[in-house]
C-alpha cells in the first residue's frame, strides 16, 4: 500500500503474473484529537452527545458530568480543549462554570460551547460576559456540534454551524 498526502491510497495486487492498482480514498488520521467535557444534567442528551463524540475521530472526550461542581472540576483537572455544558445544571449553571474557569489565575486554554432548550438574549449575553465561545441550541444535529467543537483549536472565532443539509 502506497499512501499520498491527499488522502488517497494505492494498493497493489498480483494475479496471474499481472499487477493491478486498486486506488482508495483513506481519510488522514488525526494526529491530536480535541479533547473534551461533556457536562448535562439530562442523561438522554448526555449519552447521545457522548456517543456523537466518541465516533468523531477528530475529538476525544476526557470527561463526562452530569452538574455543574463537576463540570468544573473536571475542567480543571483535565484542562480539556473545550467544554460542551449545558446552560441550566445543578449545582452551577454553565454559565457559571465559564466564569469561575475564566477567573482563575493561570489562564487555561479551555474553549466553551453553550446548549441550552431555550436561548434567550439575556442568556446569550450574559454568557458572552462570562468569556463563552459559542451558544447553541439543543435541537442543533450532533454532527454539526461536533462540527464546532472540533474547530475549538482552530483559532479564536467559533464557526457557525453549517445548516443541516438532511
Amino acid at each position: 500500500m502506497r499512501r499520498r498526502s491527499s488522502g488517497v491510497a494505492a494498493f497493489e495486487r498480483w494475479q496471474n503474473g499481472c499487477a493491478t492498482v486498486i486506488v482508495t480514498h483513506v481519510r488522514p488520521a488525526v494526529p491530536h484529537p480535541v479533547t473534551v467535557v461533556l457536562a448535562d444534567d439530562s442523561d438522554v442528551y448526555r449519552r447521545g452527545m457522548k456517543r456523537a463524540i466518541e465516533a468523531d475521530e477528530r475529538l476525544r472526550l476526557v470527561a463526562e458530568v452530569s452538574d455543574g461542581a463537576a463540570a468544573l472540576a473536571a475542567i480543571l483537572e483535565h484542562q480539556p480543549d473545550v467544554a460542551l455544558l449545558d446552560f441550566q445544571m445543578p449545582a452551577l449553571d454553565g454559565i457559571e462554570v465559564c466564569c469561575r474557569v475564566h477567573a482563575d489565575p493561570p489562564a487555561h486554554k479551555t474553549r466553551f460551547v453553550l446548549v441550552s432548550a431555550f436561548l434567550s438574549d439575556d442568556v446569550i449575553a450574559r454568557a458572552s460576559a462570562c468569556g463563552m465561545d459559542h451558544n447553541l441550541e439543543k435541537t442543533t444535529p450532533r454532527r454539526q456540534i461536533c462540527d464546532v467543537l472540533a474547530a475549538a483549536s482552530q483559532g479564536p472565532q467559533l464557526p457557525e454551524p453549517a445548516p443541516d443539509a438532511a
